[in-house]
């Protein structure tokens, strides 16, 4: 009479029937998410962005541009202010910038007007750029690091980094998100940071 351990198989073709069998329930359970998220990747394509004229330009490129003629300080401006309503309000909606400065076509004009009655000051005269909430800039726009407490937070001077780009002729466009602050301020999961003003 056989003893019920000899009716059981050898360990290694019990091995392979256990690995055969963790295998197939795996790809079981998985397949089904591997269609689904096929189909999600196709109903939710990225929006088309369009091209655009100033990519791929260098600070060297847009100064020469308006030394020539081919563009200002305002149509820089203007085609940057284009490109973000396009890109990051709507389109693909990227959300990465919190707060546009409502003087940056004014500053684009006074650097225009200097360029032509004194010439350029520097390599950055006319240049609109992004900065992040967590730099002071003495203007209109907040300064919240990313922060509900400093929500509202006006500064009085420029950051030294700020003060030095003025003195180039630079302008700030706006600002850009910045979300540092909120992966310090707890051990929140990266979906779960936020930023103080509604982007």
């Amino acid at each position: 009479m056989n003893s019920p351990k000899s009716l059981l198989p050898s360990s290694p073709q019990r091995r392979r029937f256990l690995q055969t069998s963790v295998l197939g329930g795996m790809t079981a359970a998985l397949l089904p998410a591997l269609a689904g998220a096929r189909e999600l990747a196709t109903s939710t394509r990225a929006p088309d962005v369009k091209p655009f004229e100033l990519d791929e330009m260098t600070i060297a490129d847009l100064q020469a541009g308006m030394s020539s003629g081919k563009f200002t300080a305002r149509s820089i401006t203007e085609k940057y202010l284009t490109r973000i309503d396009a890109i990051d309000k709507q389109g693909p909606a990227i959300n990465s910038v919190l707060e546009l400065n409502s003087d940056a076509l004014a500053m684009a004009d006074a650097a225009d007007k200097e360029r032509r009655d004194k010439g350029a000051r520097g390599p950055l005269h006319g240049i609109p750029v992004l900065i992040k909430d967590n730099i002071d800039t003495a203007d209109r726009m907040e300064t919240t690091a990313g922060s509900l407490a400093m929500l509202g937070s006006r500064c009085t001077k420029d950051a030294f980094v700020v003060q030095k780009l003025r003195e180039d002729r630079w302008r700030c466009l706006d600002r850009a998100v910045q979300k540092m602050l909120s992966l310090f301020k707890s051990c929140a999961r990266l979906e779960q940071l936020f930023s103080a003003k509604p982007i």
